[in-house]
């Protein structure tokens, strides 16, 4: 009797998934097919094991010839419940239709289960997301359930294969929504890692991911206004303001960080931090008038300056040696910190004319160009060996720069990095991971940054009308649509605890599960500025070939 009210229960519980399944599998078409039917199959055949466990293993089914038959399938299944996989099993068959039977039935009768009950429930088998790697004939791919529907993955993300207006607008709601959730209430700043594998924050606060989430939120603003921003720029900006250095040698600085659990400012001082905030304290100006921005910004600019060596190049840290009792300076040269510099003292020109801010850009710039013609800009110093990051913040500085600067060969610079940065993007259309991506690096705060360097590059292309603006077009739609898909989602976010805090994080990398902050910024300030520039269609949609080269977690 026992065992009847279970096969009751479940066929009870499970029934309205089991009709679901048939019905989005008899309205698929084409290449996916493949991937419901697997994903269908492989559920029906472990809720007919759960719901007959008297009469042991479920019978085979009669059924049609399957037209993908082969002589050897093999189908893996796991599921998933808050992150962690729970039970799995395998199967192999003559037949698709046979591996997911078997794989099925194995799940109920045979699986691994991580739960101290022991075997799985009719509402885990309801509820758990489902993670299917098939291999058969022309097929060699992996899906994970979503809302009964199979979705396929590509590496170890959900596949975008289509992108559209709507789904960019949906994408920076989601990042706003992330920013907003991830502020440290208490101060108004922000924190550079969310660890979503293990859904722990970091407690420490900085200046320059401060900067930047308040420069984002400002852009996200204009694009659709939203009070709860409106309320926390102001309490925002004063977190920054009061990790400026007020006097001495350092006046003009921002510390890097700030301990709260200490009360402590970190004792360091980086030129890209303050040259950061410098942006944002333009911005803030520009939007409200209010002199104690600039005020901020001019006194940055000032300790800048002061990091300006005769022959261009730049001190990039400052930092006290408890030891020494003295200030250190780092002497290595950075492309990316020279390159903030020029941008910040080059905006702050524009704002206010300066002489000091406009001789110590020409220094840099006069430097950076020798070395961006002598490395055929592809940019490297030494930290960091010739690379795609360095060479867009190039593009980016010289760009600023050439505000300043009418002479045409920082205006050429400008898109000659950016036509660098073109030829390093990945463009093959079958490869659904990585089409998109720049060619050396896999990080969404690299690439994200790209893309938000060739809105600005794209934009003044179309002002001095030169020839190449579609390259730069085509190339911030391709880095789009990586972007969003390299985004937790709810279908994004099987594999982690806590989806609803992490949805709208940029995944660091493939083998990171972690946010960065300034992923998520410079992703989200990308978006925005391609759904405002002209003549950008955003439409794109990749080719499903119908297999891929799926890899599980």
């Amino acid at each position: 009797m026992a065992s009847v009210k279970l096969a009751n229960s479940a066929c009870a519980t499970l029934c309205a998934l089991s009709l679901s399944c048939l019905a989005i599998n008899s309205a698929l078409a084409g290449s996916n097919r493949w991937r419901q039917q697997a994903l269908d199959q492989t559920q029906r055949a472990a809720i007919s094991a759960l719901a007959r466990p008297e009469k042991g293993a479920a019978e085979p089914e009669r059924m049609p010839p399957d037209p993908l038959a082969a002589p050897a399938w093999q189908l893996e299944v796991q599921l998933y419940e808050k992150g962690a996989v729970i039970a799995q099993a395998q199967g192999i068959g003559g037949s698709m239709q046979q591996a997911a039977r078997a794989a099925g039935q194995n799940l109920v009768g045979n699986s691994v289960v991580k739960q101290e009950q022991g075997k799985l429930t009719a509402s885990q088998l309801a509820n758990a997301r489902w993670f299917l790697t098939v291999r058969g004939q022309n097929v060699d791919g992996s899906m994970v359930s979503y809302r009964r529907k199979a979705l396929e993955i590509v590496g170890d993300v959900t596949a975008v294969r289509v992108l559209s207006r709507s789904l960019v607008r949906k994408t920076i709601a989601e990042q706003k929504e992330y920013l907003l959730r991830q502020m440290n209430r208490q101060y108004h700043a922000f924190y550079k890692l969310y660890d979503a594998k293990h859904d722990l924050a970091e407690t420490r606060l900085r200046t320059t991911y401060t900067a930047s989430a308040l420069w984002t939120l400002m852009q996200m603003q204009e694009l659709q206004s939203d009070r709860r921003i409106a309320l926390q720029i102001r309490p925002i900006a004063n977190f920054l303001l009061s990790m400026q250095v007020q006097e001495g040698n350092a006046k003009g600085a921002f510390h890097y960080s700030f301990d709260p659990d200490r009360n402590e400012k970190e004792p360091r001082f980086v030129v890209g931090t303050t040259a950061k905030t410098v942006f944002t304290l333009i911005e803030l100006y520009r939007r409200t008038g209010e002199r104690r921005y600039l005020s901020a910004a001019q006194d940055a600019g000032e300790w800048l300056t002061n990091q300006v060596k005769e022959d261009g190049s730049v001190y990039p840290v400052v930092v006290w040696s408890p030891h020494k009792q003295r200030w250190n300076e780092v002497t290595q040269q950075s492309v990316l910190y020279s390159s903030e510099t020029l941008s910040a003292l080059s905006r702050l020109h524009q704002v206010q004319a300066n002489p000091h801010f406009a001789r110590a850009a020409r220094r840099i710039a006069e430097r950076l160009l020798a070395q961006a013609v002598a490395s055929n800009y592809l940019a490297g110093d030494d930290f960091r060996r010739p690379n795609s990051i360095s060479t867009s913040w190039l593009s980016m500085a010289f760009l600023d720069y050439a505000n300043v600067d009418s002479a045409p060969k920082y205006s050429d610079a400008v898109f000659e990095a950016a036509q660098t940065l073109v030829k390093m993007q990945l463009q093959d259309p079958a490869n659904a991971l990585d089409y998109g991506r720049y060619r050396d690096t896999k990080t969404t705060s690299g690439n994200g940054w790209i893309n938000e360097v060739l809105v600005h590059v794209y934009q003044r292309c179309l002002e001095i009308k030169r020839g190449d603006c579609v390259d730069y077009a085509q190339s911030m739609k391709r880095g789009t649509r990586w972007l969003i898909q390299n985004i937790y989602t709810p279908a994004n976010s099987y594999h982690i605890p806590n989806p609803a805090r992490a949805q709208g994080g940029s995944i660091r990398n493939s083998k990171t599960e972690t946010v960065r902050t300034d992923a998520v910024c410079h992703g989200g300030n990308s978006l925005v500025g391609v759904l405002g520039l002209p003549g950008v269609s955003l439409r794109l949609e990749l080719p499903d070939a119908g297999h891929s080269p799926g890899t599980n977690r």
